[in-house]
């Protein structure tokens, strides 16, 4: 498989009205908590029950920094139940 087709299966993969919707959550609480996409999508995951240190990776400085911003971020019991009302999980491409 070449890399256009890759990415094009990976796009149609994870395309879903569901993920728009989330996608367009989490943009609305950016917004309102003045934050970076990034940092909603951290605070959510360590928000969670069961996790206590999620694994992140970064290709600067810069973006680990922002990543950091997530500890500061806190989400009310409504902004949780709101990020994941649309939410579907989905397996990882390549795993089996």
């Amino acid at each position: 498989m070449d890399l256009n087709s890759l990415i094009r299966r990976l796009l149609n993969w994870y395309s879903t009205d569901a993920n728009k919707v989330t996608v367009k959550r989490v943009e609305e609480l950016v917004q309102k908590k003045n934050a970076s996409m990034a940092q909603i999508s951290l605070a959510w995951v360590m928000h969670r029950d069961g996790v206590t240190a999620p694994i992140i990776g970064t290709t600067s400085l810069k973006n680990l920094e922002d990543l950091i911003g997530a500890v500061h971020i806190k989400l009310s019991d409504e902004e949780m139940k709101y990020l994941e009302e649309s939410y579907i999980p989905m397996a990882v491409i390549g795993h089996q």
